[in-house]
């Protein structure tokens, strides 16, 4: 944003006490902010090693080692297209069904694994069926495909293995309720403060089914787990960049609509609050995982 003098403008404006304020207690202590006198590969290990347990996935991973996730996988749609479309779930941990479409090449075959796309929805509530480009009606169609928002859809007729899951706290099938509306009438916020007293987050949990969506996936005969790309917008691109600062399966991550400092400038917090993470500027920020970062 500029003014008329091309001079930068301010996104947001804070009272004086206030912003004195934020620039006090945003700073944070940035303990794994990279900087070149660092070994690199030492500080990765140490940075990821420090994320993974300030989200409170190593918690969940601490809670849930006997735990076995279920894939059920659904029958191939009867689409003349070049590929099929089938609508499966994983059970990520007791009583947790997350949806997801898996989409095949018609033309795929076990000699030759395929590169595999998995693409997370950020805030919409039939984000993942918008994504593997199965509509409810002919105005979701409509919409999406004006966006070009088929993107699973469009990854399969380019020849890739893809998977389109459901996100947790913001799809349809998987809302958190909020009785009384106490939370902001927000399934999403209401999932923070549930994972909040947990000693988790929504990011956590959101990466925790990725993974465990990668497990099975990487073990499936066509697909070539040398090749795992990672893409979503929005909260999905929140998730992709989570998810490939965290595993070093996904190769290649392009998270779209959602990549930004924490805070801004003035102290503005961009993105919603369920990708709040406690205590994050007191790790670093999210520079510290985007190339030649974390990831």
């Amino acid at each position: 944003i500029a003014t008329t003098w091309g001079e930068p403008k301010p996104f947001v404006t804070y009272p004086a006490p206030v912003n004195s304020y934020l620039k006090r207690v945003q700073q944070g202590k940035q303990v794994h902010a990279f900087a070149k006198a660092k070994s690199f590969a030492a500080w990765q290990k140490q940075a990821r090693v420090a994320l993974i347990e300030l989200i409170g996935l190593k918690q969940m991973a601490e809670e849930l080692v006997a735990f076995h996730p279920k894939v059920v996988v659904g029958e191939a749609d009867n689409s003349p297209e070049t590929f099929t479309r089938s609508l499966c779930s994983i059970e990520t941990e007791p009583g947790v069904v997350i949806p997801f479409y898996l989409l095949v090449p018609k033309s795929a075959n076990a000699k030759e694994p395929l590169p595999l796309i998995i693409c997370p929805h950020g805030h919409d509530a039939l984000g993942f069926h918008s994504y593997a480009g199965a509509f409810k009606d002919e105005n979701h169609r409509r919409i999406i495909l004006a966006l070009e928002g088929n993107v699973a859809e469009q990854a399969v007729r380019r020849g890739y293995m893809a998977i389109a899951p459901a996100t947790r706290g913001l799809a349809r099938e998987l809302r958190m309720p909020d009785p009384r509306g106490r939370h902001g009438k927000s399934s999403c916020g209401a999932q923070l403060m549930h994972c909040l007293i947990a000693g988790r987050t929504p990011v956590a949990e959101r990466v925790w089914d990725m993974q465990r969506l990668l497990d099975w996936a990487e073990k499936h005969p066509l697909v070539d787990k040398s090749r795992i790309v990672m893409t979503g917008n929005s909260g999905g691109g929140v998730l992709t960049a989570y998810t490939a600062a965290i595993d070093e399966r996904i190769r290649v991550a392009i998270p779209s609509c959602s990549f930004t400092s924490v805070i801004s400038s003035d102290g503005f917090i961009f993105h919603c609050n369920c990708c709040m993470v406690p205590g994050l500027r007191n790790w670093g920020d999210w520079v510290d995982w985007s190339p030649p970062g974390i990831y």
